[in-house]
């Protein structure tokens, strides 16, 4: 089982195709995550309704990046909720590389 999870605070909705390849659609979870009030993001609609990914709100509360902290919480639930064998995780961020460590642990 495999799952990809986007930073689409850090991630343009023009590196999709890059994103995915011909198992994109075997994926159990396709999550997105963003500030979606954010006219930045509005052209990742499209993309999101296409590829059947879920949306996730993450709204800015005192300049915080609420959007890691949603992504990693989600990441960490569905690893133990879910038996996913592959992560994919798409962000240009390094405040990740902790939860990579994590992964690691679990063999994903």
């Amino acid at each position: 089982m495999s799952a990809i999870y986007i930073d689409a605070d850090n991630v343009s909705y023009k590196n999709i195709e890059d994103l995915v390849n011909k198992d994109f659609k075997k994926f159990i979870i396709k999550k997105i995550f963003g500030d979606w009030s954010k006219t930045e993001l509005k052209n990742w609609a499209k993309k999101v309704i296409d590829y059947g990914m879920e949306p996730i709100q993450c709204f800015r509360v005192n300049k915080k990046q609420t959007t890691d902290v949603r992504l990693i919480s989600e990441l960490i639930h569905d690893i133990y909720e879910y038996d996913i064998k592959k992560i994919y995780l798409a962000t240009s961020d390094i405040d990740f590389s902790y939860v990579c460590v994590i992964l690691k642990k679990k063999n994903i």
